[in-house]
């Protein structure tokens, strides 16, 4: 019995162990995370290479989780310790086994657990009611250059999801071509599996304000690359802008891993169109100069 009660003692402290090191690595991981992102921040966030940006923002995120996992040989150093040897003389009844206790560590992996596992599951409840939502109101369905559209009967603000783009009746009837013109810059861009690879971050890092301050970042340079893509298939820039302020106020469905037409930046979508104009045209003369 005496034996066994090691046994048990020895398997949980192992199991601590292992739960401080996952902890270890996780802070690890979100350091590298924040040294990544605030230069980022400070010197290209404002910068019309959306392309760029955004491959900086997916590679930082990426880089966070592996560099953690590797070994430096010139960064590590190995210490030791000589211990002195102990001899216990005595009865083995006197001898007073350790209680078992909770420690720090144990609680707050405990917690960054519960707040993970709570994150994943209402991704995945959003999930099913984006599926839900897609067809519910749906008039007709159009495929179109390996596109799914669908036209909802009541208003709704346009968004695209993978392959599919979901427009208002309405929208569809005013503005129709503008507007699927941009959701197909984003599948053309394949920003939904941005959308994944974020979410699943968030849901490892979700105790980081630095990943949701990417999040922010991410989703605005999705909107300026699918801006400049609809703008090089020789969509008017000022009409375009123009729409923008108009649809500024439309309703928008509440999905975090969307693209939407509609939204809160466009007064920035504007400003980086304008700004990637004004680059364009210098480049131009500084040729003919």
């Amino acid at each position: 019995g005496r034996g066994n009660r090691r046994t048990d003692t020895n398997g949980k402290g192992g199991k601590r162990v292992k739960m401080e090191e996952h902890l270890i690595y996780i802070i690890k991981s979100a350091i590298c995370l924040a040294a990544f992102y605030l230069p980022f921040r400070l010197w290209l966030r404002e910068e019309t290479f959306f392309r760029t940006n955004r491959y900086a923002l997916l590679g930082m995120m990426i880089l966070s989780f592996v560099l953690p996992l590797l070994r430096f040989p010139w960064f590590i150093q190995e210490t030791t310790f000589n211990l002195p040897e102990i001899i216990i003389t005595g009865k083995s009844e006197n001898i007073t086994e350790p209680h078992s206790t909770i420690h720090g560590a144990t609680i707050i992996m405990y917690l960054y657990l519960l707040g993970s596992i709570y994150l994943f599951i209402k991704k995945i409840c959003e999930w099913i009611r984006l599926k839900r939502f897609i067809p519910q109101g749906c008039i007709w369905i159009h495929k179109e250059e390996g596109i799914q559209i669908y036209c909802h009967a009541y208003p709704t603000a346009s968004f695209s999801w993978m392959n599919q783009i979901i427009i208002s009746e309405k929208d569809y009837q005013e503005n129709g071509y503008t507007i699927l013109l941009h959701e197909k810059g984003h599948i053309q861009c394949h920003h939904s599996w941005d959308m994944i690879w974020l979410s699943c971050v968030q849901i490892l890092q979700w105790f980081n304000p630095i990943i949701w301050m990417i999040s922010k970042d991410l989703q605005a340079i999705h909107e300026y690359e699918a801006d400049q893509w609809m703008i090089n298939q020789g969509e008017d820039r000022m009409a375009y802008q123009m729409l923008l302020i108009e649809k500024a106020s439309a309703t928008q469905p509440t999905f975090s891993l969307i693209n939407q037409f509609h939204n809160s930046i466009i007064r920035s979508r504007i400003q980086m169109m304008n700004q990637s104009l004004w680059i364009v045209m210098s480049m131009f003369y500084l040729r003919i100069l």
